[in-house]
């Protein structure tokens, strides 16, 4: 059937079929029958798979290779605007008038009491006892 029909006609007849696991999965059957070519290991090992594919089966594949990646540009695009590096900042962050914001200053780090001096008022040794 191939992607998307499989899908359609899953959601389509959803109601309809009796319960049971439904696995589309794509090209496998054909894969396992070996009446689809199966591409060279280097091919998949460099990251090629879906150019041997192209190659081997233009009429099935080429508007899946050719066409789809297109329609997901748009969302490439704004996912790489928005990207926050490993700090965590965006990389460019603009107002409405196209200045750049102005960095707020970082609040103050909270200073953390130092027990250490309390604690060691608390466990003196009385002079009597110390060692000397």
């Amino acid at each position: 059937m191939g992607m998307p029909r499989q899908e359609h006609w899953i959601l389509d007849h959803l109601d309809q079929l009796p319960p049971c696991v439904i696995c589309n999965v794509g090209a496998l059957m054909e894969l396992i029958a070996g009446s689809l070519p199966t591409p060279p290991r280097w091919v998949g090992r460099i990251g090629l798979e879906w150019l041997y594919r192209l190659l081997t089966n233009p009429r099935r594949v080429w508007r899946r290779y050719l066409l789809e990646p297109w329609a997901l540009l748009p969302w490439l695009i704004q996912d790489l605007w928005n990207y926050r590096g490993p700090g965590g900042r965006k990389r460019r962050a603009f107002r409405e008038g196209g200045k750049p914001k102005s960095q707020a200053p970082k609040p103050a780090k909270p200073e953390i009491p130092n027990h250490k001096h309390q604690i060691s008022n608390k466990l003196q040794i009385p002079s009597h006892k110390r060692r000397t």
